[in-house]
């Protein structure tokens, strides 16, 4: 969760991927998206500092992973000009397909850490978004093996 960028720049990318990159196939719902992400936010870090992340509703241990997918996706859609999201990266040569795939990366290492035998709301919306941050990085093979697992 630490790999969080700061909420404001989260807002930036999450802005920008319910204005122009969510309408490609309506993926996420933005109204439950931000009802989540607002419970995220004021909830979920003082449950996890006083009680630790077990005592984290269901839905909400997988939200970060969610989130980690939406701005791994946005990320995909930056144009490669816009310096304003600069802040995110790690080195002055890191490029935003890069850092899209350390977003996506993470949110996969944060939902299998979480996994539980129910599924949960926001586990499966991170699941379906990892399947089409896959196709749109051209991994086809594994885009198609992981919907399988989606599905499942």
């Amino acid at each position: 969760m630490r790999r969080l960028p700061h909420r404001n720049l989260c807002e930036v990318l999450f802005k920008h991927f319910f204005d122009n990159v969510n309408l490609l196939n309506s993926a996420l719902d933005e109204t439950m998206f931000r009802e989540q992400l607002d419970h995220w936010w004021s909830d979920a870090y003082s449950i996890i500092l006083e009680k630790g992340p077990g005592k984290l509703p269901e839905d909400l241990r997988t939200f970060p992973a969610l989130m980690f997918q939406v701005l791994a996706i946005a990320l995909q859609f930056v144009p490669l000009s816009d310096t304003s999201l600069d802040l995110l990266k790690f080195a002055p040569s890191q490029t935003f397909f890069e850092l899209s795939r350390e977003y996506s990366e993470c949110g996969v290492a944060m939902a299998k850490l979480f996994a539980r035998v129910r599924p949960t709301l926001s586990g499966v919306q991170h699941s379906f978004m990892r399947d089409w941050w896959l196709v749109n990085m051209g991994d086809l093979m594994e885009a198609w093996n992981h919907s399988g697992e989606t599905v499942r």
